[in-house]
């Protein structure tokens, strides 16, 4: 994201959301909007690259580790690792075309899934935020959005200064549950 304009990079994001939306937040639920929210996008990530976030909610709690593991013709291997403690891991990899951030395969523990059907979300709010995670403190860009037919909410706090997509701080809320995420580690 390191070479995109934040203002294309926004002015996309409220038709590039997409999720399974199912009832309930769930750890797949944050899987599709981290992988969904760069369509649209030129890809400028580069092999080594990395970030590691915590996703806290009343249903899961976990850490990802995300980082560019290798290109493919004009594609980029993503390769995640969600760690629920006790020895419990996720392992996901995505394979990412370079010049437009589609999402066109999808592996969970080494087996192939469909991509989700999107959902339309309107723009709510957005600006500039100053937002303090692990991390460290980050100017970031701020939106909210909402699913046009569904009482889903996402907030965003994004940074043109963080490696892969450059989230900083993400919330996501639905009735029944409120799943937020926060940067603890990034680089390159």
């Amino acid at each position: 994201m390191k070479n995109l304009s934040m203002v294309l990079f926004f002015s996309l994001l409220s038709s590039l959301l997409t999720s399974a939306a199912p009832a309930k937040t769930t750890a797949d639920d944050s899987l599709w909007l981290r992988l969904e929210l760069i369509r649209g996008q030129v890809i400028d990530w580069q092999v080594g690259e990395h970030m590691t976030q915590r996703f806290t909610s009343t249903a899961i709690n976990y850490t990802a580790r995300s980082e560019v593991m290798g290109e493919e013709g004009e594609s980029i291997w993503v390769k995640t690792v969600e760690d629920y403690g006790s020895g419990v891991t996720r392992l996901i990899e995505a394979l990412i075309q370079r010049a437009d951030g589609k999402t066109i395969k999808l592996l969970i523990d080494g087996k192939e899934i469909p991509l989700a059907e999107p959902i339309e979300w309107v723009l709510v709010e957005s600006g500039e935020r100053n937002v303090d995670v692990p991390a460290g403190n980050f100017a970031a860009k701020y939106v909210k959005y909402k699913a046009r037919d569904q009482e889903i909410f996402y907030e965003g706090w994004f940074s043109a200064t963080v490696s892969l997509h450059g989230y900083v701080k993400t919330v996501y809320t639905t009735p029944e549950d409120t799943q937020a995420t926060v940067l603890t580690d990034f680089g390159k």
